[in-house]
């Protein structure tokens, strides 16, 4: 590839990294959907149930980690096909860092959340955003546990810095039947501008999360069969599709559990910006997307 392609691609590969982290949650669901499902007379039909399968649910995903570090994998089909890998750590509820390499090259981005900041570092471009969280996702009430939880394929209560069997209880569940869903899992009250649920297979397993902000189009993210560890089930396989402005973007993150390191075996990082590189506003990341 060309010197000005291979940069371009890069740069845009380093700015997809933020964006997967910082707009999934604000630009995905179906309000639709999630507001069909909540209604009682449905959910009165399975309340009898209702304490078997929340055990069920937290057995599948109570947490029993501190740090996770994984293998990830990036494959990007939309606007421009791309596979990259990287490392994941997470530092539950408090941090999150995704590094992405390129092939030869070595790291071309690394993004890092923490509970009040992000920081995306574009080392091709040598450029930086460093943002409030807050202000990256619009005000939106998302905590990093809930982007760790999104990233890993387990329900969450928006806003919440806890674990699903600290807020199960502010869930409904009532009986799905389309395609792998066997379960709607449906908040009892949704933050201003925002509406999200979940669906669950017949062993009350993550099947996709779906969303709905402010006037955005319903999206979806969807996860393959969980993989079972020694801290409960996890997703391998997120997929993510949908239309930001006028640009189609179509990525799946692919972890390796197989390789997964766990709590004391993790070394967290912390992150600093070199001095050379110039500031950019976290504006410009959709800009970069939109102009390729």
């Amino acid at each position: 590839m060309s010197s000005l392609f291979a940069r371009r691609s890069l740069r845009f590969v380093s700015s997809l990294a933020a964006l997967i982290l910082l707009t999934a949650l604000s630009s995905c669901g179906s309000k639709k959907q999630v507001a069909a499902s909540s209604s009682a007379s449905s959910y009165t039909s399975a309340s009898s149930s209702s304490a078997s399968s929340d055990a069920a649910i937290l057995a599948n995903y109570s947490p029993s980690w501190d740090r996770l570090q994984l293998p990830v994998t990036l494959r990007l089909r939309q606007p421009k096909s791309i596979s990259l890998s990287g490392t994941a750590i997470f530092d539950r509820g408090r941090s999150l860092t995704i590094s992405l390499r390129f092939p030869i090259i070595g790291e071309v981005a690394v993004v890092q959340l923490t509970a009040d900041s992000v920081i995306a570092i574009d080392k091709v471009g040598k450029n930086f955003v460093a943002e409030p969280l807050s202000g990256v996702l619009a005000g939106y009430p998302v905590t990093v546990a809930d982007i760790q939880d999104l990233l890993l394929g387990r329900p969450f209560h928006l806003g919440s810095s806890g674990t699903i069997s600290e807020s199960i209880s502010k869930f409904d569940l009532e009986p799905s039947s389309t395609g792998r869903s066997a379960w709607l899992m449906i908040p009892k009250s949704h933050p201003d501008a925002i509406e999200y649920g979940f669906s669950l297979d017949d062993m009350f397993r993550l099947v996709a999360m779906v969303v709905k902000a402010g006037s955005r189009e319903p999206v979806a993210v969807t996860y393959s069969y969980p993989v079972s560890t020694s801290s409960g089930i996890f997703a391998s396989t997120l997929s993510f599709s949908a239309v930001l402005g006028k640009t189609a973007i179509d990525f799946s993150v692919e972890s390796n559990f197989g390789k997964a390191k766990w709590n004391s075996d993790v070394q967290l990082r912390e992150l600093s910006v070199p001095k050379n590189y110039s500031r950019l506003s976290s504006a410009s990341l959709m800009k970069v997307l939109t102009s390729f």
